[in-house]
């Protein structure tokens, strides 16, 4: 074999001078490196010869009795399906060859099989004994094998006089990436639907999982042919292409099973020609001038060869009349040479309920009873092509946090820090209803690398189902998992930000009280404005590398913001961060100190700025208004979410919440207060219709006599909308109740 491969390459390096002699004796000008992108159809052939997959058993996978080795139980070649995508770079050596590196995303699928013949057990015709009956069984494989490879291929035009014709030569080392699989047992014959299995199916031992021992890398032979065909588009060269790839590496080690691969496709690359300059003829020789006798000689004198100016300056050579003449220098790019320069300002304005911008002169803080209802997101998010949960949900480490962990411990935070238990919330639940059931169901976005990866969703929700299982010590029988593609509601937008908020696990369960709200007493600080909006003025003339605003009271850090940098190389910009107080509770001022803000420029040459203010505050504590004898307020805040998409009605969910928790907690002079909320997504002006609409159907579905309701849109967003679930908590309505209260001592001892 090593003697094929010198062979092999000694010919291919004689090939290549005689190529590159031959370019050399040809006036075609050279080609320059090109770039494209290529996809294929794969044909997969697999070579199998097994068993089984360690420790997989094929039939009842949870028995323990060892099955007798029959030579009939293997699983053997198979073909299938799958694709191979990705881009390339054509480096040319001459005209007849060219070196094609290429990064490619390849997917190896296909069904493998293997049957017994087995005694199956039915009932009778008449329905009243156990007949018997010679039975076949077949076992079905599905693996999901997916890996990125690198592919160095030699492209060679054997056939000068045809040079768009292409031989490739070459390998691929693929890294898996993909490699689960599904397994099942099914009764073939007979068909008599009287035999079935014990479960009253004829499946039974389904199993979705990671291949064990799979083998990381894959390695295989490539050669193939393709033929370039100029398109009308300057430089564009469409190729048709076939390749095979003889597999080196088995999928699992030490197993029979690889796969080799027959791919059909096409690549399309951009490939300038170089632009040889045509060579100019030199000019004729002009004759010598004539002396000229009518005046003197102009001497011209050199300075000394230790003079600093060793050379002839242009006041030496230039005749008289051009000697004042001033040379500009002429740059190549401007912005290299000017010095650069850096500045920054920062100042604070209030943001009132209607959105009206003031300059902030004074921070009010004031101290309320509050009821804050937090509801629950039955939605858990994952990233692209991941099974495992994302680590911004916070996961128990041990079963003794478990005892300890009450959702009553929630005080002066955000909603999303709830959310981010949400797992852990319904997993307490579940041991104190013991009655209760819950479904999970995964779902994946059904695009690009999902695209139908049922596989991928079973995972999901297994996932979160082990969690509950081990952690909460919740019944394996109490949860169901089901897959699916697209959720039953999905997100219809077809930017990249609404796509991947199907990829999730939906929670559903048969008792309300498993999802629903959690509702905290909470004693919070209600600043006046509830929102400060920052507004900022960057001048960098080398670019921003790093923007950060910093918050703070006395020694507390209360909030860091990043500011995100524009790419422009010279800037002038004016970035707005507005800051949410009252959603924000474990940042909100809760002191009597000045509120101190900062912002911290850094440009791309490590020149600094670092602007501040101060905004005065005044903290009025519940104390406070006691000693004043004032007539204090509760506060409840309650949240709407998971509205229909695109639709103002309150649905079903929202009803029942509304119902709970807002209905039974209104007293005679409580004043409602109610503002609709949106995602950045989608039409402003939409959203802006939107978030008014939703507001105005919790107030009819209220309908209570002293009640404000207005929409705001995406303008005043609650929470982040980089994620997910942030986007999902911004498309809300926020109910807030205002209800006079008589403050008592023990009230008064609380808050302090």
């Amino acid at each position: 074999m090593n003697r094929f491969i010198i062979l092999g390459c000694s010919i291919c390096l004689i090939w290549a001078q005689n190529a590159i002699h031959l370019q050399a004796q040809q006036s075609i000008p050279p080609k320059s490196v090109g770039f494209g992108v290529f996809g294929a159809a794969n044909f997969n052939q697999h070579r199998a010869g097994f068993r089984e997959l360690p420790g997989i058993p094929t039939t009842n996978f949870y028995t323990t009795i060892p099955r007798p080795q029959n030579d009939e139980i293997i699983f053997g070649d198979a073909n299938g399906w799958g694709f191979t995508a990705g881009g390339l770079a054509d480096i040319p050596f001459s005209e007849l060859l060219a070196l094609s590196l290429r990064l490619s995303y390849s997917t190896h699928g296909a069904q493998l099989f293997s049957t017994e013949q087995l005694r199956v057990s039915g009932l009778s015709a008449s329905g009243t004994e156990v007949a018997f009956a010679d039975g076949i069984v077949r076992r079905e494989l599905t693996p999901n094998l997916g890996t990125v490879g690198i592919e160095p291929i030699l492209a060679i035009s054997p056939i000068a006089s045809v040079p768009d014709f292409r031989l490739y030569l070459g390998g691929r080392v693929g890294f898996m990436i993909q490699r689960s699989f599904t397994q099942v047992e099914r009764l073939i014959e007979p068909s008599d639907p009287r035999y079935i299995w014990n479960n009253g199916l004829i499946e039974r031992n389904q199993r979705a999982e990671e291949i064990p021992q799979a083998n990381p890398l894959h390695l295989s032979l490539i050669g193939g042919l393709g033929y370039d065909i100029p398109l009308g588009l300057s430089n564009v060269i469409l190729s048709p292409e076939a390749f095979y790839a003889y597999s080196l590496t088995p999928f699992v080690s030490g197993m029979t099973w690889s796969a080799n691969t027959i791919r059909a496709g096409i690549s399309l690359r951009y490939q300038p020609r170089v632009q040889i300059p045509p060579k100019e003829d030199p000019p004729p020789k002009a004759d010598p001038p004539k002396p000229d006798t009518t005046s003197p000689p102009v001497v011209v004198k050199t300075p000394p060869s230790d003079s600093p100016k060793t050379r002839l300056d242009s006041a030496q050579v230039d005749p008289p009349e051009n000697r004042n003449f001033k040379r500009t220098p002429v740059f190549k790019h401007a912005d290299e040479n000017p010095k650069g320069s850096l500045s920054a300002s920062i100042a604070a304005f209030m943001v009132d309920s209607n959105g009206v911008e003031q300059p902030l002169v004074r921070l009010k803080v004031e101290q309320f009873f509050a009821w804050q209802m937090y509801p629950l997101m039955n939605y858990i998010f994952f990233d692209q092509n991941a099974p495992n949960v994302p680590n911004r949900y916070r996961l128990l480490k041990s079963k003794e946090e478990t005892q300890t962990f009450d959702e009553k411990e929630f005080h002066n935070v955000n909603m999303l820090r709830v959310y981010y238990d949400v797992i852990n919330i319904i997993g307490k639940r579940m041991r104190t209803i013991p009655n209760a059931k819950l479904q999970l169901v995964g779902c994946n976005n059904n695009t690009g690398l999902e695209a139908g990866n049922m596989v991928l969703s079973f995972r999901r929700a297994n996932e979160i189902r082990r969690y509950l299982i081990d952690m909460w010590d919740i019944d394996s029988a109490r949860v169901t998992v089901q897959a699916r593609n697209l959720p039953q509601k999905p997100t219809m937008s077809r930017d990249s930000l609404g796509i991947e908020e199907n990829r999730r696990v939906e929670i559903y369960s048969d008792v309300w009280d498993i999802l629903k709200p959690v509702l905290v007493s909470d004693t919070i600080n209600v600043p006046e404005p509830p929102t400060i909006r920052f507004r900022m003025n960057i001048k960098a003339d080398d670019g921003v590398a790093r923007t950060t605003l910093n918050v703070k009271q006395g020694d507390r850090a209360l909030k860091l913001f990043s500011v995100p940098g524009k790419p422009d190389t010279t800037l002038d910009w004016s970035p707005i961060i507005d800051w949410n107080t009252i959603n924000d509770q474990a940042s909100a001022p809760s002191l009597p100190d000045d509120l101190k803000f900062g912002l911290d420029v850094v440009d791309k040459k490590g020149e600094e700025a670092h602007p501040t203010g101060a905004i005065p505050v005044e903290l009025v504590t519940v104390k406070k208004k006691r000693e004043a004898g004032v007539v204090d307020k509760r506060l409840a805040i309650y949240r709407l979410i998971l509205f229909d998409f695109n639709s103002p009605s309150v649905g079903t969910n929202n009803a029942r919440i509304i119902d709970s928790f807002i209905m039974d907690n209104l007293q005679e002079k409580s004043k409602v207060d109610i503002t609709g909320f949106t995602d950045k997504l989608g039409n402003p002006e939409v959203n802006m219709k939107l978030s008014s609409g939703r507001a105005k159907s919790v107030a009819d579905f209220i309908k209570w006599r002293d009640t404000q309701a207005r929409g705001v849109g995406g303008t005043r967003p609650q929470y982040t909308n980089e994620t997910p679930e942030g986007r999902i908590y911004n498309r809300s309505v926020e109910v807030r109740v205002e209800t006079p209260i008589m403050l008592q001592e023990k009230d008064i001892k609380k808050s302090e």
